[in-house]
């Protein structure tokens, strides 16, 4: 690469981009993030109120402000739909006072459950060990380009959409 291009004097000339928050100073607004805790701590739980508080703008758990919010995919895949169900209707029953965090919820959330599905976006190669993509991964890329003003995308558990070996950091890369 030509060095003259990378000198640090070419952030010196202007400021610095507005950093975008999904969670305002606590999560920036697109990047990668994992939530990690051991099994039956909540972490379903957790993902999906925060994605009612991105779909909604409502603050997440009551206390940490939304920067951006709009739509939320998420799919997962230990929850059947009968348990999502269950789990929005208690999540909008705290919401009934609220008719324009109800519409935005109905609008912007995207809940899918894909138990029993074949949902791996990698798989793992035997003999060569490699890692690659499924069509499956394809298929996500062109449903979340479709969706208008995504803001989050929910994949959980992380173990249950991967081949490979997630001890192994390549793979899990």
């Amino acid at each position: 690469f030509d060095v003259a291009s990378f000198r640090a004097a070419r952030y010196l000339s202007s400021p610095a981009p507005v950093r975008r928050w999904l969670m305002r100073d606590a999560i920036p607004l697109g990047i990668v993030a994992q939530l990690v805790a051991p099994g039956g701590t909540g972490k379903t739980m957790t993902s999906l109120q925060l994605g009612v508080s991105v779909a909604t703008g409502q603050p997440f758990a009551g206390l940490w402000d939304i920067g951006e919010s709009g739509a939320v995919l998420m799919l997962l895949g230990e929850d059947d739909d009968s348990e999502l169900h269950r789990r929005i209707a208690n999540i909008s029953h705290q919401m009934t006072a609220q008719p324009e965090a109800l519409a935005l919820l109905g609008q912007n959330l995207i809940i899918k459950s894909v138990v029993g599905e074949d949902n791996l976006m990698t798989s793992a190669d035997p003999v060569s060990r490699e890692v690659p993509h499924t069509q499956f991964t394809e298929r996500l890329i062109l449903t979340a380009s479709g969706i208008p003003d995504l803001k989050l995308i929910v994949i959980d558990p992380a173990s249950r959409f991967r081949g490979g070996d997630e001890n192994a950091a390549a793979d899990t890369t």
